[in-house]
């Protein structure tokens, strides 16, 4: 177990934000993070400050802009397991 604050607050996994003890599941979810904007050319999770961008991490709730992408279903299984 992990427990030092580090990364870019846009790509950490929940517990990481909230200071928390983190195992390599929090990689995980940063990978997550990244393979979300390879997908789709936007963050997952978003906030105005650093407690909405928590706020949002904790939810855990991304919206795929499907409208106008178009992602295939074995990509969003591997996105909902990173995630």
């Amino acid at each position: 177990m992990n427990e030092t604050y580090a990364g870019t607050p846009l790509y950490m996994a929940p517990e990481v934000a909230r200071g928390e003890l983190y195992d390599k599941t929090a990689d995980l979810w940063s990978i997550g993070c990244i393979y979300f904007e390879l997908l789709t050319g936007f963050l997952p999770f978003m906030g105005n400050n650093a407690f909405e961008l928590v706020k949002a991490l904790e939810k855990g709730d991304y919206f795929i802009p499907s409208k106008f992408i178009k992602i295939s279903d074995a990509s969003k299984t591997i996105l909902s397991s990173f995630l």
